[in-house]
């Protein structure tokens, strides 16, 4: 008599954890960068070929800077200062860590494309359209 209680109490006890195992699978597929578009990309970049990467942090180093709508190149230099190069202002700014980034040259050009820092730590830039250096 005490088995046939002890396996009732055991079946009762079963039920319920039976019912909370229970999970249905759902399977879905991803095939573009629109798919991904349709949910929440808050903190990550998709690109053209649907692949999802780690996106800009709001906090970045440009945060704030007037008329940077794209920065096309970056180049450092032996102190270990930032420069970058922005596009649709044609503007070139340097960022140092522990500091923000400052404009050091408004070129007059629409585009920065190409920046480069030599050993003296002279930086040249290409601009365009024309290509100036």
């Amino acid at each position: 008599m005490k088995r046939r209680y002890a396996a009732a109490i055991a079946a009762l006890m079963l039920l319920p954890a039976s019912q909370a195992l229970a999970v249905k699978t759902s399977l879905w597929t991803q095939d573009g960068a629109e798919d991904f578009l349709t949910g929440d990309v808050t903190g990550v970049t998709v690109t053209s070929d649907g692949q999802v990467l780690l996106g800009a942090a709001w906090d970045s180093v440009v945060t704030g800077l007037p008329d940077v709508a794209q920065i096309w190149c970056l180049a450092r230099d032996s102190k270990g200062r930032v420069y970058f190069g922005t596009g649709d202002q044609g503007r070139i700014y340097r960022w140092s860590q522990g500091s923000k980034a400052q404009l050091v040259w408004d070129t007059g050009a629409s585009e920065i494309v190409s920046l480069a820092v030599d050993a003296n730590d002279n930086v040249y830039a290409g601009g365009s359209p024309g290509g100036v250096v």
